[in-house]
C-alpha cells in the first residue's frame, strides 16, 4: 500500500484476495478518513482495475458512463497517462456493481465501523470543546471576582493610607505642642 498525496492506493488487493484481507484493507483506508475527515480522499482507478474489471478500458468506460466528472471522480495526468481518481462514494458504487456481494458487505461494514469512529471522535472533540468553554467561563468568573476583590483591596488601601496620613498629621501636631 502506497499513499500519494490524498490518493488511496488500492493495489494490494486482487481477485484472489480473501474476505479478511479485503476487510483489513478497507478498514485501513477508511481510518485515513477518520484521522483527517476534512481532507478529501480518492481511490485511484488504476490500482483497482485488477480487482474489479477485466481491462483498464472497461474500468474507464464504467466510470465515464456511470459517474459525473468533478463530483464522483477527477482526472489527473501523471507519468504520461490519465489517472481516474474516484471518490469514496464512487468506489462504493463500483463495489456494489462489480464486486461479489460479500465484498459489498465488507465495504459497508468497514465504512460503518469507521463512520462510528468518526462520530465518536467528533463527540469527544465536542465534549472537550464544551469542557474548554466551561473552563474559560469559570476562569472569567474567577478573574472578575479577583478584579472586584482587587478593587475592594485598593479602596481599603486608599482609605488606610488616608487614615495613616491623618494620624501622622495628628501625631506631628501633638509633638509640636509638646515641644
Amino acid at each position: 500500500m502506497e499513499i500519494k498525496h490524498e490518493i488511496i492506493r488500492f493495489n494490494q488487493l486482487t481477485k484472489d484476495s480473501c474476505n479478511q484481507e479485503v476487510l483489513e484493507y478497507l478498514n485501513k483506508e477508511f481510518s485515513l478518513i477518520v484521522m483527517d475527515p476534512k481532507e478529501r480522499h480518492y481511490f485511484d482507478l488504476e490500482d483497482s482495475v485488477n480487482f474489479f474489471f477485466k481491462t483498464r478500458d472497461e474500468g474507464i468506460n464504467f466510470v465515464m458512463v456511470n459517474m459525473n466528472i468533478n463530483d464522483d471522480y477527477k482526472i489527473v495526468h501523471r507519468n504520461g497517462k490519465d489517472h481516474y481518481l474516484l471518490s469514496i462514494l464512487s468506489m462504493g458504487m463500483i463495489i456494489k456493481y462489480k464486486a461479489p456481494s460479500s465484498v459489498c458487505r465488507l465495504f459497508h461494514q468497514a465504512f460503518l465501523t469507521n463512520f462510528e469512529n468518526l462520530v465518536e471522535k467528533f463527540n469527544d472533540l465536542r465534549r472537550r470543546h464544551r469542557d474548554l468553554i466551561d473552563k474559560v467561563k469559570r476562569l472569567a468568573h474567577e478573574n472578575k471576582s479577583l478584579v472586584q476583590m482587587n478593587a475592594e483591596q485598593a479602596q481599603t488601601i486608599k482609605s488606610q493610607e488616608a487614615r495613616i496620613k491623618k494620624l501622622e498629621a495628628e501625631l506631628r501636631s501633638k509633638s509640636r505642642k509638646v515641644n
